[in-house]
């Protein structure tokens, strides 16, 4: 996706950098630049007359003017595709005993629509080898399985062999 410049860019922005904001290629690029590649992508977009989902237009607003509530609308929009993804995936397995003991031992009650189907789940093995890894990686540092640590990868594990 980042490896080729929207149509529009050249007419538009051609003396903008474009660039993966997740993967900045160079020192030169900061916050400031990422700010002005998203208000490109989003000219662009206005150029090209492309309606955005409505679920991203209060936090195009926040963006404008109050950058706060940018950070909880994303969050919680974050949050909720997690929600429903885990929900696909716990109604897959719905009737797992293994699922009903450990949702118990949270003291946790599932209950689904009767009319409700799953959706294909965006997650595939790939992901859960990536989520295994992380979690035994954590262990095996002795942090609690739930933290997030910056650096956690950068070096092994105490006792790597």
């Amino acid at each position: 996706m980042w490896k080729e410049k929207p149509d529009s860019w050249q007419e538009l922005h051609a003396d903008k950098p474009f660039y993966n904001p997740r993967k900045r290629p160079n020192k030169q690029l900061n916050d400031t630049t990422d700010e002005e590649l998203l208000r490109c992508l989003l000219n662009c977009c206005d150029w090209k007359n492309l309606t955005l989902p409505s679920k991203f237009q209060r936090e195009i607003t926040a963006w404008k003017s109050d950058k706060p509530k940018l950070l909880e609308l994303c969050v919680k929009r974050w949050e909720i595709e997690d929600m429903r993804t885990a929900k696909d995936l716990l109604f897959t397995y719905k009737e797992n005993p293994d699922l009903k003991q450990n949702m118990k031992d949270y003291n946790v009650n599932l209950s689904f629509n009767p009319n409700s189907t799953q959706e294909e789940s965006p997650k595939g093995y790939s992901d859960v080898v990536r989520d295994l890894a992380t979690t035994f990686c954590r262990i095996s540092n002795s942090l609690p399985i739930l933290v997030k640590k910056d650096g956690m990868w950068k070096t092994p594990p105490h006792d790597w062999n």
